[in-house]
């Protein structure tokens, strides 16, 4: 059930992940994990609930790619593949700790509602054009290049809108892959 929050005469519905039955901020406040009584003015409420309203529509999030060959080709392991793109998303998050989408992105009542969306590309030359794009487009993203190889093998963005990222994402399909049976 949407939690519902009254305020005055207006009503908003939304589903915040910590709870699921219907409550009145004039008694209490929805932030975090638990039911806290209210006592501050319902037009804070009200302001809390339009915030979560535009963070349903346009969510903060983290695209991480890889590279399809590592796997088709290369023969990676799934645990080597996990790796790249957790080294990857980690670096793009500490390079962006300090900016205040990421400070959201990473706040304790957000840590179990972070979103990523986890792309494909065909190789090395396909990652490094998109790091390209991105980068023309004023994107923040870290390239993770492998060493002692050398070889760029994932790529995740900072924590952004997502209105401000799909498009350059479009035309890549989600990691989909079957890496083997045991």
């Amino acid at each position: 059930a949407p939690l519902q929050l009254n305020c005055h005469s207006s009503m908003r519905l939304f589903r915040p992940h910590c709870l699921n039955q219907s409550v009145s901020c004039r008694q209490f406040s929805c932030r975090g994990a638990s039911l806290i009584p209210r006592r501050t003015q319902t037009r804070s409420c009200m302001a809390q609930a339009a915030g979560v309203d535009a963070a349903v529509q346009d969510p903060t999030m983290q695209y991480v790619v890889l590279r399809k060959d590592l796997w088709m080709t290369m023969g990676w392991p799934l645990g080597s593949v996990v790796a790249q793109a957790c080294h990857a998303s980690s670096a793009a998050i500490w390079l962006s700790r300090e900016d205040p989408i990421t400070v959201e992105y990473l706040a304790p009542e957000n840590l179990d509602s972070m979103r990523k969306v986890v792309l494909e590309c065909v190789d090395e030359a396909a990652l490094r054009a998109l790091a390209a794009k991105l980068d023309a487009a004023g994107i923040a993203c870290k390239l993770w290049i492998e060493q002692p190889e050398d070889i760029a093998t994932c790529l995740a963005t900072c924590p952004s809108q997502k209105s401000r990222m799909a498009t350059l994402f479009k035309k890549l399909p989600l990691c989909k892959a079957v890496l083997g049976k045991s």
